[in-house]
């Protein structure tokens, strides 16, 4: 994946997180929301080097 980027002009990473069926049934609202904040905030440092380079 690394060399892609590095040999390709135009590329994609895909980050994401997989959170099973069953446990998302199981949450209440504030537990998804409060997944989606925290992955928010992880990956916000990604969107912030992307910006830097535009």
């Amino acid at each position: 994946m690394l060399q892609r980027l590095q040999t390709v002009k135009k590329a994609e990473i895909l980050c994401s997180i997989q959170i099973h069926r069953d446990k998302i049934i199981s949450m209440s609202g504030e537990d998804l929301i409060s997944t989606f904040h925290d992955v928010f905030v992880k990956l916000l440092p990604l969107y912030k080097l992307k910006v830097a380079f535009v």
